[in-house]
């Protein structure tokens, strides 16, 4: 646990470093920044370990690399960790509570990111942003609702498909896919449908807790498909391209969804639990926020510096490393039917991103 917390905290000294080019990498272009008033040193790992950097060098590819899967890997690592060890045995949580201090932290984070790149906040309608907002609040809430039916390495199979909604809609459009871009959906669906059919012991059979929590997981499938359809709206009503005005959308989105997610608990009566978290609750519940942030700004620096391709790789990695831990540290019990669904919803997986490098 305090590796995880020492590796939060750099993070977090790296994110609120003051002139670091989140975007300045070799063969990157910052988006609203001049050239002149970018780093000299591109590269950032050295400087954000304390080390000056070289005369007239960056960081070696490798370095910026390890850093940059450590970052994803450490900081959604431990989100997932503390996230599961909060709802571990269907504990219940307040939900609205906690997606409040995310979404204001994440807010925060995000302006600070503004700040650094040097990226003005655009004057935007808002009813875009509440849009976008309500759809991406639902989609959190459900799928940390539907923990206190199923278990973590269950959802993580689940949001694993949330491009089934995506490629549906996208196809109502006339766009097509590849055959393996289907076969890898088929692959995680069905691997997760009996990854979460099976139980120990039992033969088989989904109980009434497991169907309401796959309910809950499917609806929040949809809200992640409502999500990119509204964010790829708002890019071409705004001429923006993609990569352009990426903190601003990240800033604007949770800036509108804290408040609404504080009125959704004011209106269920649970203010309570916000304002009566205990110490333990509310460091659990800030930590919470702090590792989704920093970890969408090391995604971001992964995609500018690497490509798209290279942190769907990472990212995968990660959920596969993450079911596994989540086994083993948690004590979860597989019966042979579920390894043989895990297997083939990570075979879907490793499929999307062969499918996508094509």
């Amino acid at each position: 646990m305090q590796r995880y917390v020492e590796c939060i905290a750099l993070c977090a000294h790296f994110g609120t470093l003051r002139g670091i080019d989140l975007f300045g990498a070799a063969g990157t272009r910052s988006v609203s920044r001049p050239r002149s008033a970018r780093l000299r040193y591109p590269g950032c790992y050295s400087t954000v370990m304390g080390l000056p950097p070289p005369a007239n060098a960056a960081p070696p590819p490798i370095g910026r690399l390890i850093f940059c899967v450590g970052g994803i890997i450490c900081s959604f690592g431990f989100y997932g960790f503390l996230l599961e060890s909060l709802t571990l045995g269907g504990r219940r949580i307040s939900e609205l509570a906690l997606l409040t201090i995310n979404c204001a932290l994440c807010a925060v984070i995000a302006r600070v990111a503004m700040a650094t790149q040097g990226e003005t906040p655009k004057r935007v309608p808002k009813k875009y942003f509440v849009a976008i907002a309500v759809s991406y609040l639902a989609s959190m809430f459900l799928s940390w609702r539907a923990l206190r039916f199923v278990n973590y390495p269950t959802q993580i199979l689940a949001k694993s498909a949330k491009a089934i909604p995506i490629m549906a809609m996208n196809f109502v459009f006339g766009k097509r896919y590849t055959v393996s871009q289907y076969a890898s959906v088929m692959l995680i669906v069905g691997g997760t449908c009996v990854f979460m059919l099976y139980k120990p012991g039992k033969g088989g059979g989904a109980g009434a807790t497991t169907a309401v929590g796959a309910v809950l997981l499917v609806l929040s499938l949809l809200c992640d498909g409502t999500t990119g359809a509204l964010e790829d709206k708002v890019l071409a009503v705004l001429g923006w391209k993609h990569g352009e005005g990426t903190f601003d959308l990240m800033y604007n989105i949770n800036l509108y969804a804290a408040p609404l997610a504080f009125t959704g608990l004011v209106a269920s009566g649970g203010v309570g639990s916000l304002f009566g978290m205990s110490m333990a609750e509310a460091t659990s519940a800030t930590l919470l926020g702090l590792a989704v942030g920093i970890g969408q700004l090391f995604i971001f620096y992964t995609i500018a510096n690497f490509g798209a391709l290279v942190c769907s790789i990472i990212t995968t990695s990660r959920k596969v490393l993450q079911i596994v831990f989540s086994v083993i540290w948690f004590g979860h019990p597989i019966a042979a039917a579920q390894l043989g669904g895990l297997g083939l919803a990570i075979s879907g997986l490793v499929l999307n991103v062969y499918a996508k490098k094509k």
